[in-house]
């Protein structure tokens, strides 16, 4: 006797359409393999920043730009410590 197979119901939040092969479409590469990034993730940050990286001149503008470099506190060439910028922007939201 075979079991009833169950559907797959649609969930709120999910795509009506291939969102793994449209990204590597446009992009070029498959960003869905990178560890700890979702399609929906890549969505948002692509949505943000657009597909035209040269915006910055390298990762560490990038990083400073999306607010997740460390602020440090130097006094007299001493660091004194460093915090993280609380920025509610939904680039940083995507990447926390």
């Amino acid at each position: 006797m075979a079991k009833p197979s169950k559907k797959k119901t649609k969930r709120k939040n999910e795509y009506s359409f291939d969102s793994a092969s449209y990204l590597k479409d446009i992009t070029g590469v498959d960003l869905t393999e990178v560890d700890g990034f979702s399609e929906n993730t890549i969505i948002n940050i692509l949505a943000e920043t657009g597909i035209d990286m040269s915006h910055w001149k390298n990762a560490k503008h990038f990083t400073s730009w999306a607010g997740l470099a460390p602020r440090r506190k130097i006094s007299g060439d001493k660091l004194l410590g460093h915090f993280k910028n609380m920025n509610n922007s939904r680039i940083h939201q995507a990447f926390n």
